[in-house]
């Protein structure tokens, strides 16, 4: 089972981590069990050293089968046992790497609290080395980029030296405006990537609310379905979640990713305020995050981005001109 990190800062998306650790972890794996060797004497030696790990991790050499030696003949706990603990600190290095770019005893203490002992019965002093091999790994893992890669991005686009962020909010009373917002924000040349969409969806009448990807694509079906897809044709990820006191709720952009970190962060403890510390990680004040919340509960759909004053000065007036929205602009 793989441990979830305390996440403590924004970093590469999960499918990005996902893709670029099924590419190294055979490398790691072999580097582990060469490890193992050199502290305990037990079991075979694979001659793997730092450099034939970072060579294989990135492609430039062959990953010889396992338990086979790199050149003639080349293992702490076994591979299977170390696995959770050394994914655990390859995760976090994306994570907190911008902010901690070495390991250090902060971040060791850090990793320490977010370690799930129960899940993994595993106590955090027993698997130490093993998450800092995983750290490691994390900060030398060579980028992943997908092919065909959507508008959007879980990951907000940096902006340009000297500028500081912001962040609007445009509520809309019927959810069709937000499509028509969208598409006013698109002509006028708005960073699409930069774009969230949240609103609520109904089990009014007879309808359902659902999400599915299917031969077509990511689906939506519930009061609001022809909007919800029309939508995920522009903005990815997309996701449904069900929200205490709130309901069913259909989020797109960079807040499906900070949804996902306030549920990791979250644990066993209730969701009430995931929807907020979302949209607080998202940009929004937090002096003005229970009024926006409110406003998705109230049933209005909401597109909100991050990005310059200037951006949002353009936002405004695109929007203005779509009509239908309240427009708020927040300073951090």
């Amino acid at each position: 089972m793989r441990a979830a990190p305390q996440l403590g800062a924004q970093g590469p998306s999960s499918q990005s981590r996902e893709a670029v650790w099924a590419r190294i972890k055979h490398a790691l794996r072999r580097d582990w069990a060469q490890t193992r060797t050199d502290f305990t004497g037990d079991g075979e030696g694979l001659r793997q050293t730092v450099g034939d790990t970072v060579l294989q991790a990135a492609g430039v050499e062959p990953i010889p089968p396992w338990r086979q030696a790199n050149e003639p003949a080349r293992r702490w706990p076994d591979w299977e046992r170390a696995e959770p603990a050394i994914w655990y600190g390859f995760v976090s290095r994306g994570e907190l790497g911008a902010r901690f770019p070495t390991w250090t005893a902060q971040v060791d203490e850090h990793l320490a609290q977010g370690w799930d002992e129960e899940a993994t019965h595993q106590r955090y002093d027993e698997v130490r080395e093993a998450v800092r091999m995983g750290w490691n790994a994390g900060s030398r893992a060579p980028p992943h980029q997908d092919d065909g890669a959507a508008v959007n991005s879980t990951e907000l686009p940096p902006l340009a030296e000297g500028q500081s962020a912001r962040c609007f909010v445009a509520s809309f009373e019927h959810h069709p405006s937000a499509e028509a917002g969208l598409e006013a924000l698109d002509a006028d040349g708005f960073e699409l990537r930069r774009l969230s969409v949240v609103g609520r969806d109904s089990t009014t009448g007879r309808r359902g609310v659902g999400c599915w990807r299917g031969s077509q694509g990511l689906r939506f079906a519930g009061t609001h379905a022809g909007v919800w897809n029309a939508l995920a044709e522009r903005l990815t990820p997309s996701g449904l979640f069900v929200l205490p006191s709130v309901g069913a709720v259909v989020v797109m952009g960079p807040l499906v990713s900070a949804l996902e970190r306030t549920f990791e962060r979250a644990g066993r403890q209730p969701h009430a305020a995931v929807l907020g510390a979302a949209l607080e990680l998202l940009g929004v004040p937090q002096r003005s995050v229970a009024p926006v919340a409110d406003e998705v509960e109230a049933g209005k759909c909401l597109l909100l981005a991050r990005g310059s004053e200037a951006d949002l000065e353009s936002a405004r007036a695109a929007l203005e001109r779509s009509g239908g929205a309240q427009f708020t602009a927040h300073a951090p």
